[in-house]
């Protein structure tokens, strides 16, 4: 679905050096995020699970600038910081405040610091495509 898709990231009016944190990151427009209860992306002939691990395992499908499909595996924070995202409501700064207050972090500032390079990660593999 995500190779064939016809939306394009609107790059006009996008900030090309974001401030992640001040301004609303603007998500790659074609990309699935996507929870399984088993690891879907390692299932084949010589892993086949008996039954689910503890955790979902979450996936980011996205189409890139060079139209290549990217699968990028998340741990559960990066996955609800992207659903928190996925409103475009959100500052980059009161989606990890969301975050914080979710997980109950003891130090919510360390998390804003941390998710502030996660966003930029995030940006450098073409799931994010800027800010507004």
């Amino acid at each position: 679905m995500l190779a064939i898709s016809t939306r394009e990231a609107a790059l006009t009016g996008l900030d090309t050096q974001p401030d992640w944190l001040a301004s609303r990151p603007q998500l790659n427009p074609v990309m699935a995020l996507l929870s399984y209860a088993y690891p879907v992306q390692r299932i084949g002939t010589r892993y086949k699970p008996a039954a689910p691990p503890a955790q979902p395992t979450h996936l980011l499908i996205l189409r890139n600038p060079a139209d290549q499909i990217r699968f990028i595996e998340l741990n559960p924070v990066t996955a609800r910081l992207i659903s928190l995202l996925e409103t475009d409501e959100l500052t980059g700064h009161a989606a990890l405040q969301q975050l914080a207050v979710e997980m109950q972090h003891p130090d919510p500032a360390t998390l804003v610091r941390f998710g502030a390079e996660i966003l930029h990660d995030l940006y450098t593999q073409h799931a994010l495509t800027g800010t507004r």
